[in-house]
């Protein structure tokens, strides 16, 4: 039986995908945003065809979420296709913030003059 996801629930699952090294800028965050997509090409179902070549690379991130969804009782919370859109879409966030970071820090370094025009705001 899934219970009702808290927003208290949620930032826990958060903050233990990226104590875990799950999610995150740049690499690390990629492959989390890839298996978000590919999930969700024909239905987001939460099962992925590893032995697919177009789903090649994602299988280490696919055995270790799965040991964080099960052992941590996420299943109770949510399904495994949201805990895969949930994973996808915090390294989105993470790459923002990562982006919004490093503008700030040097946007003429990105060819642009000012931090207003480099900054990325987050969907509402």
């Amino acid at each position: 039986m899934v219970e009702c996801l808290s927003k208290l629930d949620m930032e826990k699952i958060k903050a233990a995908l990226k104590a875990n090294g799950l999610v995150g800028p740049a690499n690390l965050g990629a492959p989390a945003v890839r298996l978000g997509f590919h999930d969700c090409v024909g239905g987001c179902d939460g099962c992925l065809n590893l032995n697919n070549k177009d789903n090649a690379g994602l299988g280490n991130l696919v055995k270790e979420l799965e040991v964080h969804y099960t052992e941590e009782g996420y299943s109770k919370l949510l399904s495994r296709a949201d805990f895969w859109a949930l994973t996808a879409t915090y390294s989105v966030e993470l790459a923002i913030d990562h982006n919004n970071k490093m503008c700030k820090q040097s946007p003429k370094k990105f060819g642009l003059s000012n931090y207003e025009s480099c900054k990325i705001d987050r969907p509402a």
